[in-house]
């Protein structure tokens, strides 16, 4: 890739929006016991208040997809970034639970928009031929937001307390937001920074020159889409696995394998980073081999599944948070493939709608996942090896929702 090129530092920009969403959404999280022993919270409680967030998250991932697409992602990033930001310094400020929660709602609520108006922008700023390696990069910053919090907020809480680590949040929020502002333009022939030689790299240099224009009847011939149905149905289907892995693995890995907690804290990092390097490579190949997309996400699905078998079967905890470890990485090559694919297949002015639907599907595995492990740990008696073989089962049922995805007609 030549980074001098205009659209790579667009792709730099989301890059760091998605990382810093990520670290957004991840602060109450390590925030939440200090919180807790101020306000005096039960558990029930503290968990309203992170559930608080998930539940707008999710809500408004469609509508936040139309938004983009009717409006264009330059002002929805922009305000969504903005929004999110200005809450999370709000977040500082709250004196009582049920202010938590309002602001919890309201924070998840900008966050959830701020996702799908990435990939709308990822699709005009990006030809066809490389929609796969932008969208790899950007979802790395996903991983990489999710590495750094924990150690971010650790620090400053430390240093100052819980309410400035939200206030801290605040400057980058608004940086990132004029960056998004003056720089990531609704189509690449709007910016004043675009050549013509690169335009002509575009695959339809019309296109790239114009603003893709949204039409309900375009959003109601997408709902009918095959290839929207089987991409949603996928990563609902292998998230059940990945959140109850990502949820879980801390005590499995104290509780099941005996591991020291010096000894999870590490192994416990190993899935996400290896999730990083997978982005990029799964967004690589889908490109490379955009005509073998469906197999690329077939196959990796399989690996994953086979992968955690073995981690189930490992001699010692180490060796199974190894094969997880592997696992991750066959996985997050799937997500990129799959977070690619609107991108590619569908019309640019859809396919904000379109990511808005297809990510609910985490959201909502993210919302099933716990509850289905929980009940199985209660039902046997904290059987993990029967966990991994339902996160198999999922992983198996995904790939085949992966066979069935075909580009659509009209592509």
């Amino acid at each position: 890739m030549n980074w001098k090129k205009h659209r790579y530092a667009i792709i730099s920009i989301l890059f760091f929006g998605q990382l810093f969403s990520c670290m957004d959404r991840l602060v109450m999280a390590s925030a939440i016991p200090f919180i807790g022993k101020e306000f005096g919270l039960s558990s029930l409680a503290m968990g309203g208040v992170l559930s608080a967030f998930y539940f707008s998250y999710t809500v408004m991932q469609a509508p936040g997809g139309l938004l983009a697409d009717k409006f264009g992602p330059r002002r929805i990033l922009t305000f969504a970034i903005l929004w999110f930001s200005i809450f999370a310094g709000v977040t500082g400020l709250v004196g009582s639970l049920a202010v938590m929660i309002g602001v919890r709602l309201l924070f998840g609520a900008g966050e959830a928009v701020f996702s799908p108006a990435t990939y709308k922008a990822i699709a005009v700023w990006s030809p066809k031929r490389e929609v796969g390696t932008a969208t790899g990069i950007v979802l790395a910053g996903t991983n990489i937001g999710f590495a750094v919090a924990p150690l971010f907020v650790a620090a400053i809480i430390v240093t100052w307390g819980w309410r400035p680590a939200f206030f801290s949040l605040m400057i980058p929020g608004l940086v990132l937001g004029a960056l998004i502002w003056f720089f990531v333009q609704d189509s690449p022939g709007m910016s004043k920074h675009m050549s013509e030689e690169e335009l002509a790299e575009y695959d339809e240099v019309g296109a790239a020159k114009a603003v893709p224009k949204f039409s309900m009847s375009n959003f109601v011939q997408l709902l009918k889409t095959p290839v929207l149905f089987w991409t949603f149905a996928c990563l609902f289907l292998y998230s059940i696995g990945w959140w109850g892995l990502n949820n879980w693995l801390p005590t499995y890995l104290l509780k099941a394998r005996g591991l020291s907690i010096a000894q999870m804290g590490i192994y416990t990092s190993l899935p996400m980073a290896a999730g990083a390097v997978g982005y990029y490579v799964g967004g690589y190949f889908s490109d490379k081999f955009s005509d073998r997309r469906r197999s690329l996400i077939v196959i990796n699905m399989l690996l994953a599944a086979v992968f955690t078998f073995f981690a189930v079967h490992a001699a010692t905890g180490e060796v199974a948070a190894l094969w997880l470890t592997a696992a991750a990485f066959f996985k997050c090559i799937v997500t990129a493939s799959l977070y690619s694919l609107p991108s590619a297949l569908l019309p640019a002015a859809v396919v904000g709608s379109a990511m808005g639907i297809i990510v609910t599907g985490p959201q909502l595995a993210g919302f099933i996942s716990p509850l289905i492990v929980g009940a199985i740990l209660d039902a046997t008696n904290s059987n993990f090896t029967l966990v991994f073989y339902v996160f198999i089962f999922f992983y198996l049922l995904a790939a085949f929702a992966g066979s069935r995805i075909r580009p659509p007609k009209t592509a």
